[in-house]
């Protein structure tokens, strides 16, 4: 089993469960066939999942979804910004 170092206080990670596995088991347990109407509503389904994340219970304006355009299923991207304390970003898409 995969596990993630323990998370600093003030971490944005803090809330995230700490095994990778655990919070990969959770995602892939919601159903979201390609094509269906569970499809369209993974990303609010996630949303929910980490507006209960310290970090963005605190910059909720750093979690939100958007529709896609001229999709008939009405499907949303789902985007978190964690943001950082340096000078660089980093960008980051999955």
């Amino acid at each position: 089993r995969a596990h993630m170092a323990p998370s600093p206080p003030d971490s944005p990670s803090k809330g995230l469960p700490n095994n990778a596995l655990e919070w990969t088991l959770e995602m892939v347990g919601i159903p979201s066939v390609t094509g269906s109407s569970s499809e369209g509503q993974f990303a609010a389904l996630m949303r929910e999942k980490l507006a209960r994340v310290p970090y963005f219970q605190q910059n909720p304006q750093d979690l939100w979804c958007e529709r896609t355009e001229n999709d008939p299923l009405e499907r949303e991207n789902l985007f978190a910004r964690v943001r950082g304390r340096g000078s660089k970003t980093v960008h980051s898409r999955v």
